[in-house]
């Protein structure tokens, strides 16, 4: 059984997932609970939350989507999981509570796997054109990695935007 808590700081617990979860796409950010501190726990005029699913038995966090309101709308700042069924669980259980207490949208900025896209679109997210450009700084050795040029192998959300 797996629960779904609500929560402000990252644990431990993180680093577990983050060995979890890691090669849930060939490019993506490191996500341990150092760097999610780093940033999401440490911005002046931010205030983040984080909800997570949560196995009863071990305690072991298996999703978690870190959040923020903009004027009404819960923004998913970032999202992850050990696999795409379990962040399905998590957007599946997640969404009611936000709707519950009061927000009138939910919405992520994600570029990357087809599974998270479609378990995104199963729980009625919908894509929307973007006019932002994504950029990345990359080492000549790392040039000759297909997966580079192919965004449905990336693992982007607004944790890997500078700005």
């Amino acid at each position: 059984r797996r629960n779904f808590r609500n929560w402000n700081f990252f644990d431990g617990r993180f680093d577990r997932l983050w060995q979890d979860g890691r090669h849930l796409a060939p490019i993506v950010c490191e996500r341990s609970a150092k760097f999610l501190s780093w940033r999401f726990s440490q911005q002046p005029g931010h205030s983040y939350r984080i909800a997570a699913l949560i196995e009863s038995a071990t305690l072991h966090i298996r999703a978690y989507a870190v959040l923020r309101d903009v004027d009404g709308c819960a923004e998913l700042a970032d999202l992850f999981g050990a696999t795409p069924a379990e962040i399905d669980v998590l957007i599946g259980r997640l969404v009611p509570v936000l709707h519950a207490q009061g927000y009138h949208s939910t919405a992520i900025r994600f570029l990357g796997i087809p599974q998270l896209t479609r378990v995104l679109a199963h729980h009625g997210f919908a894509c929307r054109p973007e006019k932002r450009m994504v950029t990345i700084a990359i080492s000549d050795p790392m040039i000759k990695r297909l997966e580079l040029v192919d965004p449905s192998s990336w693992y982007l959300t607004d944790l890997d935007e500078d700005s």
